[in-house]
């Protein structure tokens, strides 16, 4: 009889206690005339206990596949940072540097857009909470206004449109940096050890103290070294708004400053290591003698004796980095070996998944998430740092936490945001390229993208009224579809030859 099966990896490996497990499934698995497994890899910013509690409620919606043959597996991994980084992102939420350097960076970027979107005098305000209301009256702006008002200021804007490139000396003559230098409680909350500071900013602060900068040395005589350090980050951030808007490469005004000013002073308090850290873990399920290279070693023997071996992997958010290094670990596996995807609100970026997706190994690939409309409603929580950045997870990931060979990479193309699946998303050239290849990926597969919440004449399969990030494995019509694929299928390849 199939079994329901919860598993516990580090660092990729299978614990010691989860060995007795693995291994009597892989008995069942090559006993069985037809052999099927359901493997559900959640998502990186869960802890243990949530873990298991999603694994256990999972386990009741999946018994009637059970019965029907399916063996289920749910396997628990890197548990225990998401605590730690929403703990680190509330301390930061409530931290008055971070405070007033958004609250004078949205200040500035209303300026330069006309003015009008915010009342000034919030400014004045130590606490974000009696700013945000102002403040989120931009998001009642149609991002192709803030366009039209920026398109203006196109000329003086295109000699900030290399960011990087601009000197110290630059920066330092800008309103915005007098506006910060000028700000007592500004100067204040950088004089100090700064120990939120990310390491990089806390190093150039000492250098400077030790050292003044060349570039704006006759403001060092009036400015303290390490508020001026800072503040010429603010202003370059401010620069980096200003060009993600023009392109259409922010997640709304307000969300994009807070983006910017995390990027520039914070990466490590809101999680970019830890970040780093989970995609890692999940790729090391697959390196040798990893949890993932053992599954696939595992089903590839079986499948090598002549039976057709079904396997659908569900990934939720960062789960997904998983399946999609299982997708190009499987290259060589045998063609009896079937196997489908279904991604829930999928965190891998394109770049990233769009080769495996074209190994020709993902048999079946049914993507659920929501519509650009829910995603930017869908808000991080009620935590203070949730109501200070109201958008989702997967801006947050794609906005902040994403790096590109370690560089920067604001507004990173995501599998699971319809932004960035829209005709109208504006890609670098090397952007384009991904997504032209994963519009083959998609021509090759029925309805491989399902925005949520789906149409009542949706087809069975394709259902979904998830509206929010963590709630796909918890909603009705989700796990409806991924029961009536796990009986129905969803492409011709489940009839494809076995040889």
């Amino acid at each position: 009889m199939p079994s329901q099966n919860l598993i516990f990896t580090r660092n990729g490996r299978l614990e010691a206690e989860s060995e007795a497990t693995f291994e009597g499934m892989f008995d069942r698995l090559a006993a069985a005339e037809q052999p099927r497994l359901l493997l559900f890899m959640h998502g990186g910013l869960v802890n243990e206990e949530v873990g298991i509690d999603t694994a256990r409620k999972l386990m009741v919606e999946f018994a009637p596949l059970v019965q029907e043959g399916w063996e289920t597996v749910f396997p628990v991994w890197r548990s225990g940072l998401g605590e730690t980084i929403r703990n680190n992102q509330d301390e930061l939420a409530t931290e008055p540097g971070f405070v007033r350097s958004i609250l004078r960076l949205a200040e500035w970027i209303d300026s330069q857009l006309g003015g009008g979107a915010i009342d000034k005098a919030f400014i004045a305000f130590e606490s974000i909470d009696t700013a945000r209301l102002e403040l989120e009256k931009w998001d009642d702006i149609d991002p192709a206004t803030v366009e039209e008002r920026l398109a203006r200021k196109a000329g003086e804007l295109g000699r900030t449109r290399n960011v990087e490139g601009l000197t110290d000396l630059h920066l330092g003559e800008t309103e915005l940096a007098s506006a910060l230098l000028a700000d007592p409680a500004f100067v204040a909350q950088f004089t100090g050890d700064l120990p939120m500071v990310d390491p990089e900013m806390r190093e150039r602060v000492l250098a400077a103290r030790a050292v003044p900068l060349n570039d704006a040395a006759t403001m060092l005589q009036s400015a303290e070294p390490g508020a001026l350090v800072v503040a010429l980050g603010i202003v370059r951030a401010g620069y980096r708004v200003l060009n993600r808007l023009l392109a259409r490469r922010g997640h709304g005004v307000w969300p994009t400053v807070v983006e910017e000013v995390i990027s520039a002073i914070y990466l490590d308090q809101v999680g970019a290591a830890a970040w780093d850290q989970m995609k890692r873990d999940a790729r090391q399920h697959f390196d040798g003698g990893g949890a993932g290279a053992r599954l696939l070693d595992g089903l590839a023997r079986i499948a090598g004796t002549g039976k057709q071996v079904r396997v659908i992997t569900i990934g939720h958010s960062a789960g997904s980095v998983f399946t999609a290094r299982l997708a190009r670990e499987a290259v060589d596996a045998p063609h009896s070996l079937v196997i489908d995807q279904i991604l829930l609100a999928p965190a891998v970026r394109i770049d990233e998944a769009v080769g495996p997706l074209l190994s020709g190994r993902v048999d079946g690939l049914r993507i659920f998430t929501m519509s650009d409309a829910y995603e930017q409603a869908n808000h991080l929580d009620d935590s203070p740092f949730g109501q200070l950045y109201h958008r989702s997870l997967l801006c947050l990931i794609s906005g902040v936490l994403e790096r590109d060979e370690s560089a920067r990479y604001p507004d990173a193309p995501l599998l699971g945001m319809a932004r960035h699946l829209d005709p109208a998303y504006r890609p670098t050239r090397k952007e384009r390229a991904s997504l032209d290849k994963l519009a083959a990926v998609f021509a090759s597969h029925p309805h491989p993208v399902v925005f949520s919440p789906t149409p009542q004449s949706s087809p069975p399969g394709s259902q979904t009224a998830s509206r929010r990030h963590g709630c796909y494995w918890g909603d009705s019509q989700t796990l409806d579809s991924v029961r009536w694929i796990a009986r129905n299928g969803m492409t011709r390849t489940h009839n494809r030859s076995t040889t």
